[in-house]
């Protein structure tokens, strides 16, 4: 009886160079460190896009295997590089962002009347409607607890400075997001 020995030939090299073009994109994914969605799908189209390079420029010279190996290997690496560099500059503009937007929540909170500086305009005799304008252009600082409602009507304060300090309030706007 004959034994039914099979050759694997050149499907063997083939599924040793793919298993090593595998290990290969595992290290350059473990290495590159995968900081964000953009680095892992470069090294993934880079890793595709070099094996089809890889296996037309291998077939010229007879190797359409190593070459296709070698292709996605390097476009791994390469897209995986490109990939981590767009992530770390969205990381960088995120951060700048934030910076930006903590900068102006703080020049608004510089910005806005406390509720002693209303109140002392009011009792120097400025107009309700000179102190709400200000308000409206400027902001306050005022934190909507009954017990400061309680306490602006007990000094006297009409609704409408009221309602102003309410609806100007830097605080207000920020529980808000905006």
């Amino acid at each position: 009886m004959k034994s039914m020995t099979v050759k694997l030939g050149n499907l063997g090299n083939s599924l040793r160079v793919w298993g090593w073009c595998c290990a290969g994109l595992l290290a350059v994914t473990t290495a590159t460190g995968c900081r964000g969605p953009r680095t892992a799908a470069g090294a993934g189209i880079g890793g595709a896009l070099g094996g089809v390079a890889g296996a037309v420029v291998g077939h010229q010279g007879g190797n359409t295997v190593t070459g296709a190996a070698l292709g996605a290997a390097t476009g791994a690496v390469a897209g995986g590089l490109i990939g981590q560099a767009e992530d770390l500059r969205a990381e960088r503009d995120e951060a700048r962002h934030e910076m930006y937007l903590a900068a102006y929540r703080q020049d608004q909170w510089d910005r806005a009347l406390a509720s002693d500086e209303v109140l002392r305009m009011l009792d120097e005799g400025v107009s309700e409607d000179l102190v709400c304008d200000l308000l409206r252009e400027r902001g306050s600082r005022f934190e909507d607890r009954p017990e400061n409602i309680v306490y602006l009507t007990r000094r006297g304060t009409s609704e409408r400075v009221i309602r102003a300090l309410q609806e100007s309030s830097v605080l207000r706007r920020r529980s808000r997001g905006a």
